[in-house]
C-alpha cells in the first residue's frame, strides 16, 4: 500500500509547482490523498507524548540517502557544499513506514492544502473587486450585468465550499495542526537536515491561514504555545543555519502570522495579548526566553533587511511587510513588560543597525504622508469634475481611494511607533546621523 502511495505521489510531483499541467490529479483527489495520509499519521502525532517518542523514528537523513520520493529539480534546504548525489549516497537508517508516511503527508500538504489556501485568498480578492464594481453603470448593458451576476453566483459557491472545508472542518483542522506540530519538532531537532524548501512554507502557510481567516482557533489551542512561538521567532531570526536567510518572504509570512494575532476575535479577545505575556522554551538550547525581550530587536533588523526584497515590486512590497512590523512593535511598546527592556534592546540591535532603522522609519513617514496629501488632491479634483462637469471616472476614483486608505493606515501606525520610541528615549533621535 505504501509503495502505491509513493508511486502516486511521485507521479503528481508537478502539483508542488506554482503552475501544473493536465497530467496531474484533480484538486479533490489531491485533498483525498492528503486526508488519507493524515489519518495514517494520526497515531504518532495526536498527542505531545507520542510526537516526542515517534520523532526518533523519522529518518533525519531521508532526503540525503535512498529517498523514495522524487526530489529531482526541487529546491532543498540543508544542502551541503560536498558533492553528494541525493539519490545515490548511502543512508545510515533504513526507510520505515513512519518516515515514508511523514514525508508523503508533507508533500501532499503542499500539493493540496496550501493550494486550497491560495484559491481561497484569490476567491476573496475577486469577490472584493466584484463588490466594488459600480452596478449603476452596468444597467445600460444588461448582457454584461447578467454575466457579472452569474460570475458572482459561481464565486459564492466556490467560496462556500472552501469556507466549509477550510474553516469549519474541525477534524481535518485538528489533525493538520497536530501534524504541523510534529513537523516543527522534527525541523527544530534536526536543523541541518536536508529538506525541500516548501517544508517550512507549509508550516507558515497553515498558521497564516489561521491568523487571517480563523483567529478564534488560536484561543482554542489546547496545548502549549511554546512550539509555535519558538518556531516563529526562529524564522524571524537571522543567523547561520537558518534557511530563511535566503528568502525574505518566508520571514514576511512569519510576520503575517504575528500580525494576525492582533486581530480581535468574535468575543473581543486578542490572542496576541496571551502570547506576549509568555515565556517560551527554546527547543534547541532549552533556555527559557521572554518574548517581549526577544522580539523587538528581530523586528528592527527585518525592517532594515526588507528595504531590498529582490523583486521587481520591492518598493511597494516593503511597505506591506513594514506595516506588520510597525503594528507589532506598537503593540509591544505599549506593554510595560517590553518598555522596561527597550534600552537594552536598542543596544543589542547595534548602533549602526538601529540608526538605519531610524532613518528608514523617518523616510517612510515622510514619503507616505506626502503621497497621502497628493492622493487627497487627486480625489478632490475628481470629485469637483463629477459635481460640475458630470464627468465620471469611477474606477480611477476608487483606485485613488483604496491607495489613500492603504497609505494612511501605514502612515498612522508609523507615526504612532515614532511617537512611542521618542517618548521612551528622545536623545537617540537627535544624533548627528539622524538630524
Amino acid at each position: 500500500t505504501v509503495d502505491r502511495l509513493l508511486s502516486f505521489t511521485n507521479a503528481n510531483k508537478q502539483r508542488l509547482k506554482m503552475q501544473t499541467g493536465d497530467s496531474v490529479c484533480s484538486d479533490s483527489t489531491a485533498m483525498i490523498m492528503y486526508i488519507t495520509l493524515l489519518v495514517l499519521a494520526e497515531p504518532f502525532c495526536s498527542s505531545e507524548l507520542l510526537r516526542e517518542e515517534k520523532l526518533k523514528l523519522i529518518a533525519s537523513d531521508y532526503y540525503a540517502g535512498n529517498a523514495r520520493l522524487d526530489i529531482e529539480n526541487l529546491n532543498m534546504i540543508g544542502d551541503s557544499t560536498a558533492d553528494t548525489d541525493p539519490l545515490k549516497s548511502p543512508s545510515s537508517k533504513p526507510v520505515n513506514f513512519i518516515s515514508d508516511c511523514f514525508f508523503m503527508t508533507v508533500h501532499w500538504m503542499k500539493a493540496s492544502l496550501t493550494r486550497q489556501f491560495d484559491d481561497y485568498y484569490e476567491a476573496m480578492r475577486v469577490w472584493g473587486e466584484m463588490q466594488r464594481i459600480d452596478t449603476d453603470s452596468l444597467r445600460a448593458n444588461p448582457i454584461l450585468q447578467a454575466r457579472l451576476e452569474k460570475d458572482k453566483a459561481g464565486l459564492q459557491g466556490t467560496m462556500a465550499y472552501l469556507r466549509a472545508f477550510l474553516e469549519h472542518d474541525q477534524t481535518m483542522f485538528l489533525r493538520s495542526l497536530h501534524f504541523i506540530q510534529l513537523m516543527i519538532l522534527f525541523y527544530r531537532h534536526n536543523p541541518d537536515t536536508r529538506l525541500p524548501e516548501f517544508y517550512v512554507d507549509c508550516i507558515v502557510d497553515f498558521f497564516v491561514f489561521m491568523s487571517r481567516c480563523t483567529p478564534n482557533r488560536w484561543l482554542q489551542f489546547d496545548e502549549s504555545y511554546d512550539c509555535v512561538v519558538d518556531f516563529i521567532v526562529f524564522l524571524l531570526s537571522d543567523h547561520p543555519g537558518n534557511c530563511t536567510n535566503l528568502n525574505i518572504y518566508t520571514r514576511a509570512k512569519a510576520l503575517d502570522v504575528m500580525h494576525g494575532w492582533l486581530v480581535k476575535t468574535e468575543n473581543g479577545a486578542m490572542p496576541l495579548v496571551r502570547l506576549f505575556n509568555l515565556t517560551f522554551k527554546d527547543s534547541q538550547s532549552g533556555e527559557i526566553k521572554h518574548l517581549p525581550k526577544v522580539l523587538p530587536s528581530l523586528l528592527f533588523h527585518i525592517y532594515v533587511d526588507v528595504e531590498k526584497t529582490g523583486s521587481s515590486r520591492q518598493f511597494y512590497e516593503k511597505f506591506n511587510i513594514r506595516f506588520h512590523i510597525s503594528t507589532i512593535l506598537v503593540m509591544l511598546l505599549t506593554d510595560s513588560s517590553c518598555t522596561m527592556y527597550l534600552s537594552c534592546i536598542m543596544r543589542e540591535t547595534g548602533k549602526e543597525y538601529f540608526i538605519k532603522f531610524q532613518n528608514l522609519l523617518l523616510n517612510d513617514c515622510t514619503y507616505l504622508m506626502d503621497e497621502s496629501l497628493i492622493l487627497l488632491q487627486k480625489i478632490h479634483r475628481v470629485d469637483y469634475k463629477i459635481e460640475h462637469n458630470n464627468s465620471t471616472t469611477p474606477e480611477q476614483h476608487h483606485q485613488n481611494e483604496r491607495q489613500l486608505i492603504s497609505f494612511m493606515q501605514l502612515s498612522n501606525v508609523n507615526v504612532q511607533l515614532l511617537k512611542l520610541l521618542i517618548t521612551h528615549n528622545a536623545r537617540v533621535w537627535v544624533r548627528e546621523e539622524i538630524v
